[in-house]
């Protein structure tokens, strides 16, 4: 797993996780933001090594539906580049010319 995947995937667990069950989230925080292995959470949860392969990757497959489902990383992503170019707008062209584009984006919230 790359550098990437962990960000989405930190991202992901963000947005998501208390719709994963209480065991879930506790096997992929350790996984994710604790660095254990799976022999680590294995031990630690009394699982087999399988079993929490398993539920880490069940728990992926879940957070990817969910945002698949619910798109909130998309609708982030969205509001993330109209503030930017809000702020590009203010730097260069002044207050009045974000206006509208303000409007929009708080209608859309």
């Amino acid at each position: 797993m790359d550098m990437k995947d962990v960000v989405r995937i930190g991202i992901l667990m963000d947005l998501y996780e208390n719709l994963l069950t209480e065991r879930q989230r506790n096997v992929l925080n350790l996984y994710i933001n604790e660095d254990y292995s799976l022999l680590e959470i294995s031990e630690l949860t009394g699982v087999t090594r399988q079993a929490a392969h398993d539920t880490i990757k069940k728990s992926l497959r879940q957070l990817e539906k969910f945002d698949s489902k619910l798109g909130l990383t998309k609708h982030n992503e969205r509001i993330k580049k109209k503030l930017k170019d809000i702020k590009e707008k203010l730097n260069h062209e002044g207050v009045k010319s974000v206006d509208g584009e303000l409007d929009d984006l708080i209608s859309n919230l």
